[in-house]
C-alpha cells in the first residue's frame, strides 16, 4: 500500500516503510521478517504488525565495498544467534 491505497504502480521508494526490488526474505525466531532491498542496498527488519521496517545494514544513502555499504543484496540468512 503507499498512502493507505492499494498500490497499482509506483509502489516502491526509500523511506522506511518502503522497499525497493525486495530480493530475498528470512524469518527470524520472534517473527520478524528479513527482508534485503537490492535497489535500496540496504537490510531491512520488519516486526510483526510494525507499519515501516528497521535498517540493519547499510547506511541511509550510497553502496559500496565498504563493511557498513552493500551493492544490490540477493539474499539473507537469519540464524539463531545476533546479527
Amino acid at each position: 500500500k503507499k498512502n493507505g491505497d492499494k498500490c497499482k504502480k509506483d509502489c516502491y521508494g526509500s523511506e522506511l516503510y518502503e522497499l525497493y526490488y525486495p530480493e530475498g526474505v528470512a524469518i527470524d525466531t520472534d517473527g520478524s521478517y528479513i527482508v534485503a532491498d537490492a535497489y535500496n542496498n540496504r537490510i531491512m527488519k520488519w516486526a510483526p504488525n510494525a507499519t515501516q521496517g528497521e535498517r540493519k545494514v547499510s547506511k541511509k544513502h550510497g553502496y559500496g565495498s565498504k563493511l557498513s555499504q552493500l551493492h544490490f543484496p540477493r539474499g539473507v540468512v537469519v540464524d539463531q544467534g545476533s546479527y
